[in-house]
């Protein structure tokens, strides 16, 4: 029952008692015992109370809900009894319509039985008169809907819940119902999809559908409805969804079937696979690239003792013939073609990233500057190049070889583009990858960058060129020109160098690559310093043990060493240079070995020699890959020599192991 404060009277006082009053009667002469009585028989809680809101009759109903026997509440207002403080805003305002005389108040709150439960009940409430007119009372009847209420609780909850979980779905979710009308979308599908959900809602599903699947959805529902056939809902249906600015979306579809309302109801499932089509893409562009770096790698080894072979005896050659011989030209073309094979050999293990890059600490910013009046003479007149540096410093530890030939690969790339001039633009930052970025892009990993772009004029690409871009072969040029290795080499490059390579390009608007390489915080000019190895004489008098399974190879590398002076012992193979260590009597120097052999590698043959003579350092040879090498344990930073290679060059890698402290 709702009730004012304790004492506060619900009108004017009346001018007398009430006819029928008498002395020591508890009840008040208004309330009658027929009143009483017939009071006491309802099934529903009823209380009366006088104009001062005191509690003059309860009857058994309402002593069992709220726990209070009659005598003990009799003279007590309710609000000492079973009205909390919370609920007492909704009954100040009934009390003021019953003072008004308002018939039927109602009021819904929480109340407290006597034993602490809580309650919560409708009351409906009315004025009581007496014979004059007088407002004497107010009595009231309460009914328990607590479990009404806590089941509307539950379902408010339980709405707000679902509407959170809508609302927050990376799904888009769609519901229709048997005509194919749109009944509701969420937040995801609003996104997916390009409309507002008041968009959507109450049109036909195929607006949404693309791909020639516009209509199906009408011969699917009717053979379900018809049928039952179940594959018509359920999991695994790869369709495209149509976006409001008409772009076909590739999305997995599942339906499944609920009743809302009383309404037989469909849910479809949108989950977007642009995002799992381009980690498949990449994927496979991973796949291909392993597989051209596992046909390089076979090939590597015999292609590279045959360019050693070529390159040492066409540069011996060279040395020996004068000037105006008339075979020094045809010896020439010959090295001449060795060491574009050797070049082709290089982009083979570049872009499928096997090959050995000699590690620094270099500045992207001092690579670009001193690559700039290369580029501009490699581009033409007839295309402008702008260069912007950073003015922050933008190292990384990188093959300064390899970054020169990315710069050269896009610029070739831009300038075959262009082939009626334009700009190149290269510009060079200091830039953060976040996690964000990290996620669409598996091969990143968050932190800081070098970026380095090439931006040009061109024509541009559309979408199937882009996804063939780096693929080993891969060309739009006309037959004859060009390798299709120039795009193929740069992602080898980049991705062997921990880095990763993007580009934007439409039709007719030109095309930019961004490549970026882990920024490191190491100066540049101190790390040149550790590594720089000066070598200004390359002669040398020291004996090398030269082991080479290949016999020309073997022949040529020991005439170069000793056209530069060295005593050389030679064998085979491992089990051969290890009888010969044994037979000499004199000292060594210094073992040169190729990595690979039958019977015995040169990492194992190494190890041997030197527990046998400590003193002696190592020089590895290989033209295998870079997994070959380090799958056996030769790390190239000890000594190492790759093939193909001319007699100054392994002259050089000789004097700096033998002179290394």
């Amino acid at each position: 029952m709702s009730q004012g404060e304790s004492g506060r009277s619900l009108g004017p006082t009346a001018r007398t008692r009430a006819r029928g009053e008498g002395e020591g009667d508890a009840s008040p002469s208004w309330l009658s015992a027929s009143m009483r009585q017939a009071l006491d028989v309802l099934p529903a809680a009823c209380a009366v109370a006088d104009r001062a809101f005191r509690l003059v009759h309860l009857n058994p109903a309402a002593e069992r809900l709220f726990g209070f026997a009659r005598d003990e509440a009799i003279g007590r207002t309710p609000y000492e009894l079973w009205v909390p403080p919370q609920t007492r805003a909704p009954v100040e305002e009934v009390i003021r319509h019953i003072a008004a005389g308002q018939i039927d108040a109602r009021v819904a709150g929480e109340y407290i039985t006597r034993d602490g439960r809580r309650l919560w009940c409708e009351w409906s409430d009315a004025p009581l008169f007496d014979d004059d007119g007088q407002l004497v009372g107010v009595i009231g009847v309460a009914r328990d809907v607590t479990e009404r209420h806590d089941y509307e609780g539950r379902l408010r909850e339980s709405e707000a819940r679902n509407a959170a979980l809508l609302a927050t779905a990376p799904d888009a979710i769609v519901t229709i119902d048997e005509t194919g009308t749109i009944a509701t979308v969420n937040a995801a599908g609003e996104r997916l999809l390009g409309h507002p959900a008041a968009e959507l809602i109450g049109k036909n599903v195929s607006l949404l559908m693309a791909g020639g699947h516009e209509g199906h959805h009408d011969v699917y529902l009717r053979r379900y409805l018809t049928t039952g056939e179940r594959r018509v809902i359920g999991i695994g249906r790869d369709v495209l969804a149509r976006h409001k600015d008409g772009r076909e979306v590739p999305v997995r579809l599942s339906v499944g079937e609920t009743v809302l309302e009383g309404r037989r109801m469909f849910i479809g499932i949108l989950h977007d696979l642009r995002e799992h089509r381009h980690l498949e893409q990449r994927l496979q562009q991973a796949q291909k690239m392993d597989a051209v770096g596992r046909l390089a790698g076979g090939v590597a080894h015999d292609f590279n003792n045959l360019l050693t072979i070529v390159l040492s005896a066409s540069e011996m050659l060279l040395a020996d013939l004068p000037a105006e011989h008339p075979m020094r030209e045809v010896v020439q073309e010959i090295r001449d073609s060795g060491e574009r094979g050797a070049v082709l050999t290089r982009q083979l293990l570049a872009l499928s990233r096997r090959s050995v890059p000699t590690l620094s600490v270099i500045d992207v910013n001092q690579v670009v500057q001193g690559m700039r009046k290369m580029l501009a003479r490699l581009i033409g007149e007839d295309i402008e190049l702008e260069v912007r540096t950073s003015d922050a410093r933008c190292s990384v530890r990188a093959d300064p070889g390899q970054l020169e030939q990315v710069l050269l690969n896009l610029a070739i790339n831009a300038r075959d583009a262009m082939p009626s001039g334009g700009a190149l633009r290269m510009s060079v930052e200091a830039t953060e990858l976040d996690a964000d970025y990290a996620r669409t892009n598996p091969d990143v990993r968050p932190g800081p960058y070098v970026l380095l772009a090439v931006a040009d004029d061109g024509m541009g690409m559309d979408d199937e060129t882009r996804e063939h871009l780096f693929e080993p072969f891969f060309t739009t040029k006309e037959q004859g020109h060009g390798t299709g290795l120039g795009l193929a080499t740069v992602y080898g490059i980049v991705t062997q160098s921990g880095g990763h390579i993007a580009v934007d390009s439409t039709v007719g608007d030109g095309a930019t690559f961004r490549v970026y390489l882990p920024r490191i915080d190491e100066d540049v000019r101190s790390d040149e310093e550790r590594r720089r190895v000066r070598v200004d004489n390359l002669q040398g008098s020291e004996v090398v043990l030269l082991v080479e399974d290949d016999g020309a190879v073997r022949a040529m590398a020991r005439q170069a060493l000793l056209a530069f002076g060295y005593r050389v012992l030679e064998a085979g193979d491992g089990r051969e240079a290890l009888r010969v260590e044994q037979d000499h009597p004199g000292q060594i120097h210094l073992l040169l070995t190729d990595v690979v052999m039958p019977r015995m590698t040169g990492r194992q043959l190494a190890e041997r020699v030197t527990r046998l003579r400590p003193g002696v350092r190592v020089v590895y040879m290989s033209g295998y890959t870079n997994d070959a090498v380090l799958l056996r344990g030769v790390s190239p930073e000890t000594g190492f020599v790759h093939k193909p290679f001319t007699p100054m060059a392994l002259a050089r890698a000789v004097r700096q192991a033998l002179d290394r402290r």
